[in-house]
Order: C-alpha cells, then structure tokens, then sequence
C-alpha cells in the first residue's frame, strides 16, 4: 500500500510540472543572491531591493511568456509601460521627500487609481443607485 503511494509520489515530484513549479523559483532566488553578492560593495543595502526588484521582473516576464503556452493573455503594452513609468515617477517624488513632491505623489496615484478602475467605479455606482435610488 506504501509503496504505489511513494511511487506515485516521486512520479509526481519527476513531471514536468512539479520540476517548472519547484526549478523556476530556486533559479529567482538564486538570481536574487547572485545580483546582491555583486552588488552588495557598491550599493550597500540598497543591493537587497534593486537586486529584488530585478528577480521579480525578469520572473514576471518569464511567467507570462510561459502562461501564454496555455492560456492566452492579453497585455495591454502602452498601459503596462506607461504604468511602469508612473511608478518610477511616483518612486523618485518619494525620495525627493518635500510637500510639493507629496502631493504630486497623491495626485498621480489618485488620479491613475481612478483611471484604472473607472470600468468597476461605474458599475458600482450604477448598483448602489439602483439599490438606494429605487
């Protein structure tokens, strides 16, 4: 009874699958720590976050390729730059650390908030019309 158990078992760990799901994490992490140990004299600390930061976009990408094999994805590419953009803009008004650069912050995300979701602000707004009004 044991033994078809851990042969089914170890044949589920040997698929396809299960070595994409364990591998692809293992070469991040190790992505990861390479990218610190090289960076780590230079930057200093600031090596743990870039080095972070490029492991999970290059994983990122990595999965979305590998997810169109079986499923087809559609990414909007100007939102998806134009985001990235926003984010890199919104990161270095941080930094700056004044009260104009705050509230150019807040607007930014406000407004980029909003613009993202205004399909889902709509309906919800129709329903709690529809709900209250009538």
């Amino acid at each position: 009874m044991y033994r078809h158990f851990f042969k089914r078992l170890i044949d589920l760990l040997l698929s396809t699958i299960a070595i994409i799901i364990l591998i692809v994490p293992m070469f991040f992490i190790s992505l990861i720590i390479i990218i610190n140990i090289a960076l780590i004299k230079a930057i200093g600390i600031w090596a743990a976050a870039l080095s972070t930061l490029l492991a999970f976009l290059i994983m990122s990408i990595y999965r979305y390729f590998d997810v169109q094999k079986y499923i087809k994805l559609k990414l909007d590419k100007k939102l998806s730059i134009f985001l990235l953009l926003l984010i890199t803009i919104c990161t270095g008004l941080y930094y700056v650390n004044s009260l104009p650069a705050i509230i150019a912050n807040i607007i930014i995300s406000v407004v980029t908030s909003i613009y993202i979701n205004r399909g889902f602000i709509k309906t919800t707004a129709k329903a709690i019309k529809a709900k209250f009004l009538n």
